[in-house]
């Protein structure tokens, strides 16, 4: 048998008799009773009510709810789920419409359109979508290339990209973006060149999850070939792929070789974003005569020895010209806007990636007979249903 709390003995001993009178008499239960009925009442008049409604409010909650139609595919070693809110445009119908602005220069394939080199004229995705550059004075001042990684993944970031940095600055477009084809588009209306990101194995990212769409080395290729394909038809705009490999993907067969070869047929350009990779492409792109670019340093901090805009400086000022990566942080972001504001513009020229491709040409050759982009004509925009009434087409 438990015993009394020693202290509330001691508080029971303070009560007086006469105090207990007046409590029991201050008790009704009648009252009581009557209280607690008014409560047991209420709470079972919410009980009907819910349950007679039940059926009409979830019908009304799942009115309301974004439905989605989802489908898996075995993409390279990973299951790879894609999804589709129904109250958007397709994402496949949206590339095919933007693709077919450019007559002849894409081919229908299962992961959507794919870009191809134009036969009648053999315009690339390369020229077509590099923006417009001077080359007049290139020789003049140190060249600097810009290229920012994993744009379109974070909404924020990628915003203050497009608001802070002025034309010239390059994009690696991520292939995890949910917005793809909106960063496109405001990429290109801002003049802004962009590159399609395909990840791919490396020792330096191996114990980081790339995700789904990554290109593996011990993976059949026909899955890895999917995995390009399904990157290139969602970045249609772009001017070439971009990827940091290393020893493991440097190697003769590799799936990256082959990979640059089928980019190079179809008339993108390649940038490895991996200043110490070997270089090992560089014979592919010389069989192709074809775009290969390499990245000069990685820029991670203003000022300081290593990973600099100092170093940077020093570099484009030895080779004439220089490309750096970035990645896509708010506090990088700025800093950057503000070298361009105070150093870029007075003591740089600043170009798109793929302006290094022509630069050392144009520097050997004081500029004669090199192939300088201008841009997208308005002519190039015709549909192709459109040209038919609108005779034969010029392009540059």
């Amino acid at each position: 048998m438990k015993l009394p709390d020693v202290a509330a003995l001691d508080i029971l001993k303070r009560i007086k008799p006469a105090d207990y009178a007046k409590l029991s008499q201050s008790f009704d239960p009648k009252i009581f009773g009557m209280s607690m009925a008014v409560i047991l009442s209420f709470y079972l008049l919410i009980f009907f009510y819910v349950f007679l409604n039940a059926n009409n409010t979830i019908e009304a909650l799942e009115a309301k709810m974004d439905s989605y139609t989802l489908s898996f595919e075995e993409i390279g070693s990973h299951d790879f789920l894609i999804t589709h809110n129904n109250h958007s445009t397709s994402h496949n119908t949206t590339h095919m419409e933007s693709a077919q602005a450019l007559p002849d220069m894409v081919e229908n394939s299962p992961m959507g359109p794919l870009p191809i080199i134009r036969k009648k004229d053999g315009l690339t995705s390369f020229r077509a979508f590099q923006p417009s550059f001077e080359m007049a004075n290139i020789h003049k001042k140190p060249a600097i290339a810009f290229i920012i990684k994993d744009f379109g993944l974070s909404e924020k970031t990628s915003q203050s990209i497009l608001d802070l940095l002025p034309e010239g600055i390059s994009l690696v477009l991520s292939p995890y973006s949910t917005m793809l084809d909106d960063w496109i588009t405001k990429a290109h209306e801002k003049n802004l060149e962009l590159w399609a990101q395909l990840p791919v194995e490396s020792i330096q990212l191996k114990n980081h999850d790339t995700g789904p769409l990554t290109v593996m080395k011990k993976t059949n290729f026909s899955k890895n070939l999917k995995v390009f394909h399904r990157i290139i038809s969602n970045s249609i705009g772009s001017v070439g792929i971009t990827s940091y490999s290393d020893i493991i993907m440097n190697q003769p067969e590799s799936p990256l070789e082959k990979i640059i070869g089928e980019s190079y047929e179809r008339g993108l350009g390649y940038l490895e974003l991996n200043p110490e990779a070997p270089d090992y492409f560089t014979k592919i792109a010389f069989q192709n005569n074809a775009p290969l670019i390499k990245a000069d340093l990685e820029v991670f901090r203003p000022t300081g020895k290593n990973n600099s805009f100092e170093t940077l400086e020093q570099i484009a000022i030895n080779k004439g010209y220089a490309v750096a990566v970035l990645p896509a942080y708010p506090d990088i972001i700025k800093h950057l806007a503000i070298w361009i504001e105070k150093v870029g513009k007075i003591d740089y020229t600043l170009v798109p990636v793929s302006a290094i491709y022509d630069i050392p040409l144009h520097l050997n050759n004081e500029g004669h007979d090199i192939p300088v982009s201008g841009g997208l004509k308005k002519s190039d925009m015709v549909m192709p249903e459109e040209s038919a009434h609108h005779g034969t087409v010029t392009h540059h």
